[in-house]
């Protein structure tokens, strides 16, 4: 091997060295490297889980604010539709009780009583 320029003593020492300088650094280093980086990988992995279950929370709570939401509004809306109705039953009730005042006041006829509806209605779109 002296041919090759190999010194087989220098050979056999660096190997010893190095495998002890790796099992050095086995022990000191990539042992506790090692044990970190799982600690780490294992405090992301709960992180994203709990993110993820906050975020399902928070989407179920969007759900039941929106559903709520819609039934307030349906019962807003019954509301008003009732309201509007009660105002038409009154306007219509203000508009037959002018009708049939004037038509006590005068004894008509079916063209007089077409012309009253209308005159009676123009009148009140006016108004």
């Amino acid at each position: 091997m002296d041919a090759l320029g190999i010194n087989l003593s220098g050979l056999i020492t660096q190997l010893i060295s190095f495998t002890v300088l790796f099992l050095i650094l086995r022990k000191l280093l990539f042992g506790p490297i090692g044990t970190m980086l799982q600690t780490r990988s294992e405090k992301i992995k709960e992180s994203l889980e709990a993110a993820e279950k906050y975020r399902l929370q928070q989407a179920e709570k969007a759900e039941q604010d929106s559903l709520e939401l819609v039934k307030k509004t349906e019962k807003e809306m019954a509301k008003l539709e009732e309201k509007t109705i009660q105002n038409v039953k009154k306007e219509f009730s203000s508009l037959v009780i002018s009708a049939a005042t004037k038509v006590v006041d005068k004894s008509i006829d079916e063209k007089d009583h077409k012309e009253l509806i209308d005159k009676t209605l123009k009148e009140e779109i006016n108004n």
